[in-house]
């Protein structure tokens, strides 16, 4: 999806300059109740971010932006009303970065969730079920794990191709405890890692 877009920009003429940022995601899921798993699932999503410039004969700059999601839609009326929009935009001209803006590379990824993402999902809910059970006087109501998995890239029209890869984890999970007589006590908590 992000080459025919590049290309259908550097083709259109309307545009002095224009970015693409194309986010590519896997979230896969653990869904837990009491002491049984009720769901598994994997979401995968991919869209691309369109920002594109125009000159303006004041000398300002025209900006608008567009997000796809179906490389099957058609992208001439995304590029026809950026260009329409981007030309009742007055900024200051600015230009994007270049091939030698480039940052350097972080390092923000658990091969552990790329590669075995299922099993990850399983070992953090395993973690959650002995941490409960050890602690003694609780009961675990519910829980949920996410490990995602993310890939974005960034081109430009001045050359810049730029990619980074990031993992996240996340949990929420209640915890049910009993009071005195018949009370009962709910507690909810969230984590999130990178």
């Amino acid at each position: 999806m992000l080459d025919d877009v590049a290309r259908a920009l550097e083709d259109d003429g309307r545009f002095s300059a224009w970015q693409i940022t194309e986010s590519r995601g896997r979230s896969t899921q653990r869904y837990q109740v009491f002491a049984k798993v009720e769901s598994r699932r994997v979401v995968e999503t991919r869209q691309c971010d369109v920002r594109v410039h125009v000159p303006l004969a004041n000398e300002k700059l025209g900006e608008s932006s567009f997000t796809l999601v179906d490389p099957g839609e058609p992208l001439a009326p995304h590029l026809d009303a950026a260009y329409a929009r981007a030309r009742l935009v007055q900024n200051q001209p600015w230009t994007l970065p270049g091939p030698a803006d480039a940052p350097n590379a972080v390092r923000a990824l658990d091969p552990h969730i790329v590669e075995s993402a299922a099993q990850a999902c399983d070992e953090v809910g395993g973690a959650i079920d002995r941490a409960v059970r050890s602690a003694g006087g609780v009961e675990l109501s519910a829980s949920e794990v996410f490990c995602d998995y993310r890939r974005v890239r960034l081109v430009n029209s001045l050359g810049l191709d730029v990619a980074r890869e990031e993992t996240h984890a996340y949990t929420e999970y209640v915890l049910l405890a009993k009071g005195s007589g018949d009370d009962e006590l709910e507690v909810y908590q969230s984590r999130r890692a990178r």
